[in-house]
């Protein structure tokens, strides 16, 4: 899996709200199941991998965001942010590629732990929090240069009310 031409492909990327399938195809079931899943995918990918589930950091540091995900954030196309990206395996194999945005301001008071997550999965704290709210889930459908299909999902959370923006990517892995 080229992960330089996912990233590449998240720039133009056509995001819809999940309920609303009118631009793209409709996702396979099997898919449509992860992608419409409301609960922990850190949770869901546990189970699904008998306790054999990892996360591996590849980067995370300010950065500008593409204009999709400031638009996702309600913020203007210029904000800079801290963006973890991740690669979380099951059975060692990368299932999910992961991609967070976490504006300035949501880095402080209690939410300063997020920029200390390192290998740990987000997914674990984000639902741990009482006061985690979750905007509706957003998908997107990418054809890769080499013909191979990804399906995305994304949402805001909020925790005390500053938000965040989680984009998952579910990798051919997943589904083999």
């Amino acid at each position: 899996m080229n992960l330089d031409l996912l990233k590449a492909a998240l720039v133009n990327a056509n995001w819809q709200q999940l309920h609303t399938r009118v631009r793209q195809p409709t996702p396979p079931k099997n898919i449509l199941s992860w992608l419409a899943d409301e609960g922990s995918l850190t949770q869901r990918l546990i189970e699904f991998s008998h306790n054999h589930f990892k996360v591996q950091l590849l980067k995370q540091q300010q950065e500008n965001i593409l204009a999709n995900e400031a638009n996702a954030l309600k913020q203007t196309d210029k904000l800079q942010a801290t963006v973890r990206e991740v690669l979380l395996y099951c059975q060692q194999k990368a299932v999910v590629f992961a991609r967070t945005v976490i504006p300035v301001n949501t880095l402080t008071g209690k939410q300063q732990e997020l920029a200390r997550l390192d290998n740990k999965p987000l997914g674990a704290y984000l639902f741990a929090q009482k006061d985690m709210v979750r905007d509706p889930i957003e998908y997107t459908r990418i054809q890769l240069d080499d013909n191979t299909i990804i399906w995305g999902r994304r949402s805001v959370f909020y925790l005390g009310g500053k938000p965040l923006l989680v984009t998952e990517f579910f990798l051919p892995d997943l589904f083999s």
